[in-house]
């Protein structure tokens, strides 16, 4: 321990949120958090073109008779949709449900032991995937399947990778036509810059190893990354996993709790699924060339078909930065109409969906782009 370390000045207390007991367990369903909050979760399962097949939630509130505006929550990496249900009922999913949104979580391939058509999971073609094919195939396949199903462009609020591989999906060469199916897209800690933190340990190994595909895939191997963390998810008692998880995690991403109050291992309950060692790579490429795009070239990355963007980011986040994209944009992006921008003072990575203050720090911003171009 840093005796002369200071720390980042904790969140003033919510007296209501802090007296209050909700009795909500630790779990690692969808369903559980949607039922115990009075939501109902659809499960649905959409094929890509690829042929993996993607689980969706989608929720609905007793409240409101008919659906609302779509949309779209994607998570980051190492984690799946349930991270944006855990925050009790402060969640984004619950919050949006509230403000009388239709609310579809969505998953990355993989997640929640959805398979494929053709390969069995111990087949290595079944984790010949990374961030390009998650770019290339699922988007799409996810906003596709919500725009016909509801018959409206739906929004997209994506959250660190869940950022990142959309905006490698709306660039040229990629599915820039996918922009003129989106109504928005809202961007939670977008990693597109690598911040300090990739350059640290245990980062500063993996930025080594992923000089060399050949390397990464000696160490790491070419199906799943590190698959005892998935084991460990699986068969340990969820509330054993969140114990141990939540130190941990803490320690390889840098993060704080002074934003976040009360059950903090609930929120580490959902990380740690099953992804690929391709996927990961993406973090090592990252922390490497400290952007996703070329930084040395002042041509636009992205297209005219670019919808609405909105980006939200900590000023406490060392994982990925969000100023630079900003300041990208604004300079030499003349095709994206930046709506909104916003610094999230003291808040870190995973605050915009954790942090107890969220609720009136962040989400409003939102919401205010949401209603600005859901017509």
């Amino acid at each position: 321990v840093n005796p002369f370390y200071k720390s980042p000045p904790r969140a003033p207390v919510d007296k209501e949120y802090e007296a209050r007991v909700s009795g909500e367990r630790f779990s690692a369903r969808a369903q559980y958090y949607a039922e115990y909050w009075g939501y109902k979760c659809e499960d649905v399962d959409v094929e890509t073109e690829d042929g993996f097949i993607i689980r969706l939630h989608h929720l609905t509130s007793p409240k409101h008779e008919k659906p609302g505006y779509p949309v779209i929550l994607q998570h980051g990496i190492l984690s799946n949709s349930v991270t944006f249900m855990v925050n009790e009922e402060r969640s984004l999913a619950f919050w949006l449900l509230e403000q009388g949104y239709d609310v579809w979580l969505s998953n990355i391939r993989t997640n929640f032991k959805c398979g494929h058509r053709t390969y069995t999971k111990s087949d290595p073609r079944f984790w010949a995937w990374g961030v390009k094919e998650i770019a290339m195939y699922d988007l799409p396949a996810i906003v596709e399947h919500v725009g016909k199903k509801t018959g409206l462009k739906p929004a997209y609020i994506g959250h660190s990778q869940g950022c990142g591989s959309m905006f490698m999906t709306l660039s040229r060469g990629v599915r820039p036509d996918l922009g003129n199916k989106l109504a928005c897209f809202i961007s939670l800690a977008p990693a597109v810059y690598a911040g300090p933190g990739l350059r640290q340990f245990p980062f500063s190994l993996m930025r080594k190893f992923a000089k060399s595909r050949k390397v990464w895939r000696l160490v790491f191997g070419v199906r799943e990354f590190i698959p005892i963390m998935s084991l460990c998810q699986q068969w340990l008692p969820s509330w054993l996993f969140g114990h141990l998880a939540a130190p941990v995690f803490s320690f390889v991403f840098s993060f704080h709790d002074h934003n976040w109050r009360r059950q903090i291992p609930k929120f580490f309950r959902t990380v740690a699924v099953a992804n690929s060692s391709e996927q990961l790579l993406y973090m090592g490429v990252l922390s490497v060339k400290n952007c996703a795009f070329d930084t040395t070239t002042t041509e636009p990355w992205f297209p005219p078909s670019m919808p609405p963007i909105a980006i939200f980011y900590g000023t406490l986040d060392t994982l990925v930065l969000g100023k630079p994209l900003v300041e990208r944009i604004r300079a030499h992006e003349p095709h994206v109409r930046l709506v909104k921008a916003v610094a999230l003072e003291n808040y870190e990575h995973q605050d915009p969906l954790w942090a107890h203050t969220a609720v009136r720090e962040c989400y409003p911003g939102i919401l205010e782009v949401l209603q600005a171009t859901q017509n």
